[in-house]
């Protein structure tokens, strides 16, 4: 089973940042999450990610993100287990970004700061990143 990746420390990127905070991605296809961390990066931003509800909720309670980025359709359960121990103790006032492809969602989803509904374009992504963001 895979772990959380390592943190990769911010660079210099498009919007001359350090990121102080890893924003945490969870995300299930090895591609998109390939993505994310390169985009991230290109920002500034360092990541970890987590391609699973157990891994995520460790990274919650371990590495302190300043966002996490969830897709809400995971392999092994829905990224609503995720989103509950965010708002729970593992991490109360980290901000939640939901993504998804999925035209309805549970009620639980109503507690996430943001959607993303995919296939999103790269400057809606930047654009909430940058809002929802804490170093």
């Amino acid at each position: 089973m895979a772990e959380a990746g390592p943190r990769e420390p911010g660079h210099e990127g498009g919007s001359a940042r350090r990121a102080q905070r890893p924003i945490l991605v969870v995300e299930d296809d090895e591609d998109t999450v390939a993505a994310l961390r390169m985009l991230l990066a290109d920002e500034g931003y360092a990541s970890i990610t987590a391609p699973d509800v157990l891994h995520a909720i460790g990274a919650l309670e371990r590495d302190d993100p300043g966002l996490v980025l969830l897709d809400w359709s995971l392999d092994d359960g829905s990224g609503e287990a995720v989103l509950a121990a965010a708002r729970g103790r593992a991490a109360p006032h980290t901000p939640v970004v939901l993504m998804t492809g999925s035209s309805s969602l549970s009620g639980g989803a109503r507690t996430a700061d943001a959607i993303l509904r995919k296939p999103f374009d790269v400057g809606e992504l930047l654009r909430v990143v940058a809002r929802y963001y804490r170093p």
